[in-house]
């Protein structure tokens, strides 16, 4: 279910350049070039955050691969503090998507 979640952020944050990418094409203004830096800078350091998320699920694939008793519990904080992770990274993306979206109808009319 985790990795379905980061791949959909990953499919937004390419969805939301490739938008990014046509406002620059489409509207000639310093303004609106400074706003998309702004937010190619933010996408960038989301891509981050999922990359470092991705590698700790995988690493708590091999904790669950390992079989040992011992494990069990330090999975158990494991698991619980990368919800934690992804939780704040999805509320983090839905207000970037947001902003974005709207500062994107701002800079069209």
């Amino acid at each position: 279910m985790w990795l379905r979640s980061i791949n959909y952020m990953e499919e937004e944050i390419i969805f939301l350049k490739n938008s990014l990418s046509w406002m620059v094409d489409s509207v000639h203004s310093s303004e609106v070039l400074s706003w998309a830096e702004n937010y190619q800078s933010r996408m960038l350091q989301k891509e981050e955050a999922l990359d470092f998320i991705r590698n700790d699920l995988h690493k708590q694939e091999e904790l669950l691969h390992s079989n040992t008793h011992a494990l069990a519990e330090n999975l158990t904080e494991y698991q619980s503090v990368l919800r934690n992770k992804i939780e704040y990274l999805e509320y983090e993306f839905l207000q970037l998507k947001k902003s974005f979206t709207e500062g994107f109808a701002a800079h069209l009319s």
